[in-house]
């Protein structure tokens, strides 16, 4: 969650690490390395060329541009941007509606996600397969389709 102020240098590359962002409108993100003659710390670099590629990474490390929540939306590094007012309220309801979705599925979805950025398509499609395979095993998959039969919202429990 990146709240009003600033989030940058260390304070960004803390954030890249995580698997989502979520922002409010005045936040501004600030790869600010290259403005205070340092090379980068905790992971930032690594994360930031996963999310964008090596030439948008480059340019953001070396210009240190001040991103506004929106910069950063259109760039891809920020998933959700939110009002200013009422943030809290609306990111721990956005947090809280992923909290209640099937983790076992998130889990490998996850997995599936991190190993496509360095397996074959081949690999890959192996691994989905597997994953499939468990997470329609799992009391969740029997919960959502039941669900989904009975017109209502699945209730997860995580097995």
């Amino acid at each position: 969650l990146l709240g009003a102020g600033a989030a940058a240098g260390a304070g960004l590359s803390l954030a890249l690490a995580c698997d989502l962002r979520v922002a409010c409108d005045s936040a501004l993100l600030v790869p600010a390395f290259a403005a205070i003659g340092l090379s980068g710390d905790f992971g930032g670099s690594w994360f930031l060329t996963q999310l964008l590629g090596p030439a948008k990474a480059k340019e953001l490390y070396f210009t240190s541009p001040r991103l506004t929540a929106k910069e950063a939306k259109d760039l891809g590094i920020v998933n959700v941007v939110m009002p200013d007012d009422d943030f809290g309220v609306a990111a721990l309801d956005y947090c809280r509606a992923l909290a209640g979705r099937a983790p076992i599925a998130q889990r490998y979805m996850k997995e599936n996600i991190n190993r496509a950025l360095h397996v074959s398509l081949a690999d890959a499609l192996d691994a989905e397969g597997a994953a499939m395979v468990r997470t329609m095993s799992t009391d969740d998959h029997k919960e959502a389709a039941a669900a989904f039969v009975e017109k209502r919202s699945p209730e997860f429990k995580g097995s």
